[in-house]
């Protein structure tokens, strides 16, 4: 399902894994009408007549536009750059527009996920979320119906098909991954809100890809380049919310694999950013001509706003904009616009722009794409002439809606033309759901990507004894005395670093940890010890067993949204060894364990082994541990991620 800025497409394809018959093709949604793609917006206004408000999506809102039944202020779009972005005036805008929404009781589902998902947020951004859950709902709803007219057999349990905020789903025996793809460097609160928001929406098996790596995989899929094996391709995807980036080393094309072969890039300077180019071009060149008009409608007493009058010349040129080839003129259709006189540009309702204006108004979106690919194909460069010391044909793979513009295209191609082939994808690629079905290509074949080059490195915690350090080398405020009276500090214990080419499935070693349970009520909860373990991300390179201090700005290690958990049970404590000191408070029992970490693309399984005897493993000369299969000397649980950590899917399992 790709929930993009402007556009929402879906995707499913089924799977019999005793069936001999071949793989079929993924089969495209009809999300809106008869269309494959529905604009990524939303009304919800009270339904004539009754005393319910009516959800209304894509195209609904357009025809409840044009028949007076809502306002423009009654609709919303870019809600997805809520989920995912920073701070922005749009953002501030959504928020005081969904602040006149009533609050619906699914709502609490979705404050739920959040909390558990180690967000913590103010109902105004409750109320902006929540819009996306009903985009999303209503986009599951279709995808699960699609699947159900084809597949009867699979007894999906549906809901009222009156009741709009009614969720579908599949039986327990069936499982569906639903890949979500998002923009190529999120941080880890973004993903867990995306997830959190996702899973209030009713979708489960959450699987996130990167936009760009999806963009690739539907073209090796296609065969559309068949020189791609050897290759460097550096995938360009001009969203309408993002630039993204990421270059690959294509091994294989059939079966297709690749390596990432450098870090990916992200630039928030998205379509709202032209269109604002636009504006802000318009105004430099007509002398602050949009403010005597806004002036002026109010004079004639037909107010029009600075805010309305930029929303709708943003609007047209957001639509006039596409295909454009460097030459041709435009002509963007504002109504409310009067006549000035000594104006280049404005002729009553209309605003023409040259070829020359708009060339200007797109120099700083072209710019933009040539610095991050002119970096990428620098790092490629190094990292290829010392990782497989060989020439590699380089090659920029352009996709996403703003690569539909000639001038675009024009610009990079001619910016790279002595260092890199540009290649597009053919023109029923674009407009279609190919982000879409190349990301069912990479839950299909979870192998595609043989390496990835993490964003991010990961961390947990560990305590050191205060003389492993230089004395005077630790500031006061990060030692802690344990119940044994031990002073310790609390330190980074490194599990991978960022920008490392890493195996798209691998494990860590053992992390080794300890704690000493007190023995009082207070400590324990439903006759276990909570254990919780922070998991922490951190951006540049760093250094293994340093002391953290989170409340230091500088300090590179920053929690994830939630921690691991697991408990110990009470009954275990009588094969435990234990500690008793004269203040029963501060008796204890000192248990070891290990946490060893399995990636599997973005997932993430914390596996921890605790002994059940004594508390402590045994170990042999060396200090190693001496492992165990037997359940009466060892207890094993697992803790399942997803998306980097971001968010706790299921609980404890043992094993």
């Amino acid at each position: 399902m790709d929930f993009g800025s402007y556009w929402v497409k879906a995707a499913w394809k089924r799977h019999r894994p005793a069936s001999t018959s071949p793989p079929s093709a993924a089969k495209h949604v009809r999300l809106d009408g008869e269309s494959y793609l529905m604009r990524s917006q939303l009304s919800y206004t009270m339904d004539q007549g009754t005393e319910h408000h009516k959800l209304r999506c894509g195209s609904q809102v357009d025809d409840a536009l044009l028949g007076n039944i809502i306002t423009i202020n009654d609709v919303f779009d870019g809600v997805r750059s809520f989920v995912l972005g920073e701070d922005t005036p749009a953002s501030n805008e959504l928020r005081d527009k969904a602040a006149k929404l009533p609050t619906r009781p699914q709502q609490r589902r979705l404050l739920a996920f959040l909390k558990e998902c180690g967000q913590d947020l103010d109902e105004s951004d409750i109320r902006v979320l929540d819009l996306f859950v009903m985009l999303a709902a209503y986009c599951h709803r279709l995808l699960l119906q699609s699947i159900d007219r084809e597949n009867s057999d699979l007894g999906i349990r549906k809901g009222q098909p009156q009741d709009q905020d009614s969720i579908w789903t599949l039986p327990s025996n069936i499982e569906m991954e639903v890949a979500i793809p998002l923009p190529a460097v999120i941080k880890p609160h973004q993903r867990a809100r995306m997830v959190a928001v996702l899973l209030a929406a009713g979708i489960t098996g959450i699987y996130l890809v990167a936009e760009p790596m999806s963009l690739l995989a539907s073209q090796l899929q296609s065969g559309t380049f068949t020189d791609l094996r050897n290759a460097t391709v550096i995938v360009v995807d001009i969203g309408s919310m993002t630039i993204d980036m990421q270059p690959y080393l294509v091994i294989s094309v059939d079966p297709p694999k690749v390596i990432q072969i450098s870090g990916s890039a992200t630039s928030w300077y998205d379509g709202e950013c032209l269109d604002q180019d636009c504006v802000d071009y318009i105004d430099e060149v007509e002398g602050n001509a949009l403010e005597r008009v806004t002036r002026l409608r109010q004079e004639l007493g037909s107010p029009l706003t600075w805010e309305q009058l930029k929303l709708r010349i943003k609007n047209q040129f957001n639509i006039k904009k596409k295909f454009f080839d460097g030459s041709e003129s435009r002509t963007l259709f504002v109504r409310g616009l009067p006549k000035i006189a000594d104006s280049r540009m404005i002729r009553g309702e209309t605003i023409n722009l040259t070829g020359e204006d708009l060339r200007h108004i797109w120099k700083n979106s072209i710019i933009e794409v040539n610095s991050m690919a002119a970096n990428v194909i620098q790092d490629v460069k190094i990292r290829t002439e010392t990782t497989f010391n060989s020439e590699r044909k380089i090659k920029i793979l352009m996709g996403g809606g703003g690569s539909l513009c000639d001038h675009m295209r024009e610009g990079v191609t001619n910016r790279f033309a002595d260092k890199a082939e540009v290649l597009f994808p053919g023109e029923q690629a674009f407009g279609s759901a190919t982000i879409a079905q190349g990301a069912i290509k990479l839950l299909e074949n979870k192998e595609l990507i043989a390496e990835r080059v993490p964003d991010y490195g990961y961390a947990i915690t560990q305590w050191k004894e205060i003389q492993e350090f230089t004395a005077g080398t630790v500031p006061t405020h990060l030692v802690a005395r344990g119940p044994d009276g031990i002073q310790r500090v609390l330190v980074a214990k490194i599990i991978s670093q960022p920008g490392v080419p890493t195996p798209n499935q691998w494990s860590s070693g053992k992390l080794e940890g300890f704690r000493q349970l007190k023995l009082s009520g207070k400590a324990m909860h439903n006759h276990s010890w909570p254990i919780e373990e922070d998991l922490l991300y951190f951006e540049t390179a760093s250094q293994d067993g340093v002391p953290i201090d989170f409340e230091d700005p500088a300090n590179p290690f920053k929690r994830m949204p939630t921690p691991i958990q697991f408990s110990i049970p009470y009954k275990w404590a009588e094969l435990y060894e234990w500690e008793l000191q004269e203040d029963a408070d501060r008796s204890w029992y000192e248990v070891q364990y290990y946490v060893v970490l399995q990636m599997d693309g973005e997932r993430m399984r914390f596996e921890i082994t605790l002994p059940r005897r004594g508390g402590k493993f045994k170990r042999d000369a060396n200090r190693k541990i001496v492992e165990s299969d037997n359940p009466l000397d060892v207890k094993r649980f697992s803790v399942d991620y997803i998306a980097s950590g971001s968010y706790k899917f299921d609980n404890i399992r043992d094993s």
